[in-house]
């Protein structure tokens, strides 16, 4: 009888021992995978600020004149009545009349890294089913108005999950190349979610996948969007239990 409770007390406390050494490898796993996603982001932020810093606005298309003058245009704008506005590469606006213009030519590169790029930023809100708002605030740089790759942060509102969130993220965007005022698009994010507003939830990936078009200014976005962040990883001891909230998305965006 002593033999087998001996027995019995040294199984258990090798059990114990085993789920404390699984949990504490999981815990240490989501550490360590957390720590390595902020250090590759924080490099991706780093990187978009110092060529945002280096780009000068380059043209993307040039307007002739019939006085014989030529405009390097970085956008052109075309108003009703034949009417067009010319910003340039200075940072200066024109309007010209139709019968001052007499073509624009779109300057064209083989490669979207031929031009020089262009620094952009956007403001953009959201709402995610299904309870789910948040903004968020984006800049980068655009490369022959057909890529955009930036980073941003938001903060989401979660009222049913354990927490809200403010996400860091990079963001790559394509555009279709249209000879038309709207602009379709694709977007893609990728970062990391801090929560907010509780002690015992720690951040996970955020994730954003949306298509949508682009109307001068204004962007109309529908996807999804996911926050995945880890419940009970703060506890010592603790197993993480992944919280996972998202679904589909409506996002309004505008470009400044």
């Amino acid at each position: 009888m002593f033999i087998f409770a001996v027995h019995k007390r040294r199984f258990g406390s090798r059990r114990i021992a085993a789920v404390e050494h699984s949990s504490c490898r999981v815990r240490c796993f989501t550490q360590d995978s957390l720590f390595v996603m902020k250090r590759l982001l924080l490099l991706f932020l780093f990187a978009v600020a110092v060529l945002g810093a280096s780009a000068q606005r380059g043209a993307t298309a040039n307007v002739y004149l019939r006085d014989g003058q030529i405009v390097k245009a970085r956008e052109v704008e075309r108003l009703q009545g034949g009417i067009i506005r010319v910003q340039t590469v200075e940072g200066n606006t024109f309007t010209f009349l139709s019968d001052e213009v007499l073509n624009v030519v779109e300057v064209r590169h083989l490669s979207p890294f031929a031009d020089t790029p262009v620094w952009r930023s956007y403001a953009e809100v959201g709402y995610t089913t299904p309870n789910q708002y948040d903004v968020q605030l984006t800049g980068g740089l655009s490369l022959n108005n057909a890529f955009f790759l930036g980073a941003g942060v938001g903060y989401v509102a979660q009222p049913d999950a354990a927490a809200n969130a403010m996400p860091i993220f990079a963001v790559g965007r394509f555009y279709l190349p249209l000879q038309v005022g709207v602009k379709p698009y694709v977007d893609a994010r990728l970062g990391y979610a801090i929560p907010m507003n509780d002690t015992d939830v720690s951040g996970g990936t955020f994730v954003g996948l949306t298509a949508g078009v682009e109307v001068k200014c204004w962007m109309l976005g529908v996807g999804y969007q996911g926050v995945n962040m880890n419940y009970g990883t703060i506890a010592v001891g603790a197993v993480p239990a992944e919280v996972a909230t998202g679904g589909f998305t409506l996002r309004l965006g505008f470009r400044f």
